[in-house]
């Protein structure tokens, strides 16, 4: 999954939460690590897009009837802001009738 193989990975919370949390944890580390070397910083966060929270804000919860998105409790604007637009994506592309 962090080699950037898989487009979606299916898996139930408990180990789904866990890799969600170890990837985020993973870009906040890289991003304090070389927080003093800007321009290897922007390559990095240029790569790492898809593990920052703040660029997706939230995941959907399959297996439910409706649309359900999970964000952190800790979520600035900008990641509510995301999840918003990420739950707006989920109802325009009609996710949960493909589902069922």
């Amino acid at each position: 999954m962090l080699a950037g193989d898989a487009h979606v990975v299916v898996c139930d919370g408990f180990a789904g939460n866990v890799l969600l949390k170890a990837c985020e944890s993973f870009h906040r580390l890289t991003s304090s690590v070389f927080e003093h070397e800007s321009h290897l910083l922007s390559q990095l966060e240029d790569r790492m897009a898809i593990l920052n929270p703040e660029n997706y804000g939230a995941v959907p919860l399959l297996g439910i009837k409706g649309c359900v998105l999970k964000a952190h409790g800790s979520s600035s604007s900008h990641a509510i802001s995301n999840a918003l637009l990420t739950a707006f994506t989920a109802v325009a592309q009609n996710v949960i009738a493909s589902e069922f």
